[in-house]
């Protein structure tokens, strides 16, 4: 059994690193990064001013040891930032296989982008509208969309009486994208390239870090991400722990009170109730006890929203956790209510299954007690089933979590993986799905203990 078990933490490193490097890779494909969020592309920015298009001061290094291109797109051409410009400019050279080209229409574009500053005839609001325009022709693709955007430009620029000399470049990058579309070839972009970065690239550097336990650093507030991710993990682990305790407490006692023959009439009102629960949705049950349990209006027992003031320095940890139990009540009391109906059917179902058998009978026949049949012979031996619906139940109630503390406003997991998605802050995301994937491993490692533990004819063969 620990020589098994050693071998299955052996697997933990590799199954966790393909996970992470998943999340990785996927985190590259989605359009937008941290720098847009920080720049307020397409949004915060104009209330600000214009569109900022400021590089990053970091060196930009190619995503992986190898890359496989057209032979119509530069090799340096995953350098550019942000990634809205890449995209646009790789759409514009698979189209026309001639980068000079592509190249002498952007240097335009940003030219006019750049020269807005310079304006001093123009109003500032004018110059906003104008800067929004131009970088939204980066996230175009169709042709003709892009002729009608350049189109609007000129139109707005001689409606706001800009100079003639921005104008004409305004005229000049609409020649340039002509020229481009009038030289469609697929000549130079069938053919591909495969490209050699060694180990200067953004995986491998991720990955040293990974194996050194340095998720990165977190670019929404730039502190390191296992410390970003501690402080929330440990709200989210204290909520799951004690509902998964309740949870399990609750639908073990009531499927033995159930399982009894004296409690005929009262199991079909009982499953009744709890079918019908099941159906509730989380958030629907969280919403109903804020109203009924919270709310000035009705009871107003417990406290809702954050976990109340903030810790005292040097103060135990327990103290702080006696402070935090009447902010938790609701949320453990709605993650209980949403999965008490779903575990005790299933430990009833496996009772019932149980009740025919011949050790019960033959325990029935002895003369021992319902209660000392259905606790010491049924529940040991409905133990497995259990055990696999307790290690399972553990990584789908920290998903539940997640749902409870965005309503109720806890800065747990829940909270930080809604603000790390809006800013796109890959970082901590990939830290995130790096600790739901050791709790889940970790569960099925300890179902193979409580196995053992619970049964001994299983014997596992490292």
């Amino acid at each position: 059994m620990v020589q098994y078990a050693l071998k299955r933490l052996l697997w933990l490193i590799p199954t966790l690193w393909l996970i992470c490097s998943l999340v990785f890779f996927l985190s590259k494909a989605v359009p937008g990064t941290c720098l847009d969020w920080q720049r307020g592309e397409f949004g915060q920015s104009m209330s600000r001013g214009l569109v900022n298009n400021s590089r990053t001061i970091q060196p930009i290094k190619p995503l992986f040891y190898f890359s496989v291109r057209s032979k119509a797109e530069p090799d340096t051409l995953y350098r550019m930032q942000p990634v809205t410009h890449r995209a646009f400019l790789k759409r514009l050279a698979l189209l026309n296989a001639n980068w000079p080209s592509v190249a002498a229409f952007y240097q335009t574009l940003t030219l006019l982008q750049n020269s807005l500053v310079q304006l001093p005839v123009v109003t500032t609001a004018d110059k906003q509208v104008l800067s929004y325009q131009l970088e939204s022709v980066f996230s175009l693709s169709n042709k003709h969309v892009i002729q009608q955007a350049l189109l609007r430009i000129e139109n707005q620029a001689i409606a706001r009486h800009y100079p003639k000399a921005y104008i004409q470049k305004i005229k000049v990058g609409q020649q340039q994208f002509k020229n481009i579309t009038a030289q469609v070839t697929v000549s130079g972009v069938l053919i591909p390239v495969v490209a050699w970065h060694g180990f200067d690239n953004e995986y491998h550097l991720w990955f040293k870090n990974f194996i050194r336990g340095n998720l990165g650093i977190s670019c929404r507030n730039q502190l390191p991400v296992n410390q970003v991710i501690a402080e929330s993990f440990a709200n989210t682990f204290f909520i799951s722990v004690l509902s998964l305790g309740l949870i399990f407490f609750l639908a073990v006692e009531l499927s033995i009170w159930l399982s009894k023959a004296a409690q005929f009439h009262s199991r079909q009102i009982v499953l009744a109730v709890l079918y019908s629960l099941d159906s509730v949705p989380l958030f629907i049950i969280a919403l109903t006890l804020i109203t009924l349990l919270a709310s000035t209006s009705y009871l107003n027992l417990f406290p809702v929203f954050g976990l109340g003031p903030a810790a005292i320095p040097d103060e135990p940890t327990y103290v702080t956790w006696l402070y935090q139990l009447p902010y938790l009540a609701l949320p453990i009391i709605s993650l209980t209510l949403a999965s008490l109906p779903h575990v005790t059917g299933q430990i009833y179902q496996a009772i019932q299954q149980l009740q025919q058998r011949d050790f019960v009978l033959t325990a029935k026949a002895k003369g021992l007690s319902e209660r000392v049949v259905l606790r010491r012979h049924v529940w040991r031996n409905a133990l497995l089933p259990v055990i696999t619906l307790f290690t399972g139940f553990l990584p789908a109630l920290i998903t539940g979590a997640v749902i409870i503390e965005i309503i109720f406003a806890i800065p747990g997991m829940g909270n930080l993986l809604h603000q790390t998605v809006q800013t796109r802050d890959f970082p901590v995301l990939t830290g995130i799905v790096l600790y739901l994937g050791l709790i889940k491993v970790v569960a099925h490692i300890i179902a193979d203990i409580l196995y053992f533990l619970a049964d001994p004819r299983i014997r596992i063969q490292p």
